[in-house]
């Protein structure tokens, strides 16, 4: 018994931490935050090397573009301008882009040292941003996305683009930044890795959405297991019910790791499906569509009779051992 004391404590003591850190981000999101203070990498949404060498890093969770220099030394956390997104480009001037997503976009031109030098709004998300003749973004209409550049732009080139999200850029002295989970990684040709950025140890844990969201599945995970002990000690009448109490766990465990796994792969793949065996228009879009909404919500409630079942079964197996 004090052993799972000991671990409902630690379990509720990490929750309360992933609350507070949660409250924590929408006010720095809101309010902004000191320019020396670093962040964990919550929801990276873009990142690029200016001609200087400067790595910028957005954060999502934050609505913040974070600095470093070219050997991994944080430099400074900026507030990101507009209302939404942390979507970033660069030129070979040395000037940073910042595009923000919403009713009306807007892209900001910003020096090196995060000071805006332009900004350039539209009335429409179907919009890509290319630096033209002279270097200068232009906003250029469109309805699909189309490929944007992973190094220091050139005039010409495209900067942003709907749908497209970046998985490496290529740095001013061709080596590659690459990200890996919630830290960059700066490799050269040869493969080695010869610098990474993240956010300083002590702030890793407290990354979201991971591991930051463990702390609301384990929340729900200890408020279920303390119910269900609760109840099972009135069953039991006050007898040993540690036994009991672990195969209703396992149970549980399994029952919804296997229906959520077969639930989540079925969305999978019919969107994946939809988006891509099926002209548009064809009746079967609407068949597979319909089939999509009949399963989202069938999942839940399987799982649920199927839980209801097995406390049922548990609940027997309690009563007969109190007599």
């Amino acid at each position: 018994m004090r052993v799972y004391k000991f671990v409902q404590c630690a379990g509720w003591a990490w929750v309360s931490i992933c609350l507070v850190v949660f409250i924590f981000g929408a006010v720095i999101s809101g309010l902004g935050a000191p320019q020396w203070l670093p962040l964990p990498w919550s929801d990276v949404d873009d990142f690029v090397e200016n001609s200087d060498g400067d790595i910028y890093v957005g954060l999502g969770f934050y609505h913040r573009v974070l600095r470093y220099d070219a050997t991994g030394r944080f430099v400074a956390s900026y507030q990101a301008p507009g209302p939404k997104g942390t979507h970033l480009a660069a030129d070979l001037k040395g000037q940073v882009y910042h595009l923000s997503y919403g009713k009306n976009p807007q892209l900001t031109v910003l020096s090196r040292s995060w000071q805006p030098v332009a900004v350039l709004t539209r009335h429409s998300n179907n919009t890509d941003w290319r630096l033209d003749a002279k270097g200068e973004p232009v906003p250029v209409d469109s309805w699909c996305a189309v490929p944007v550049v992973d190094r220091a732009a050139n005039p010409g080139e495209y900067i942003f683009s709907r749908n497209t999200r970046r998985k490496s850029f290529v740095c001013m002295d061709n080596s590659t930044l690459v990200l890996k989970g919630n830290h960059l990684e700066r490799t050269i040709a040869d493969g080695r890795v010869t610098a990474v950025y993240s956010s300083p140890w002590f702030l890793q844990p407290f990354a979201f959405p991971w591991p930051m969201l463990s702390g609301w599945i384990l929340g729900a995970f200890l408020a279920y297991v303390e119910c269900r002990r609760k109840r099972l000690s009135q069953l039991l009448g006050g007898k040993s019910m540690a036994r009991l109490l672990a195969l209703d766990i396992v149970l549980t465990v399994s029952l919804v790791t296997v229906v959520g796994t077969l639930w989540f792969c079925g969305l999978i793949f019919g969107i994946d499906l939809n988006n891509n065996y099926f002209p548009t228009g064809s009746s079967w879009r609407w068949v597979v569509g319909a089939f999509l909404v009949a399963w989202f919500f069938s999942g839940p409630v399987v799982a649920i009779r199927l839980l209801k079942g097995m406390q049922k079964w548990i609940a027997a197996r309690a009563s007969t051992q109190a007599s």
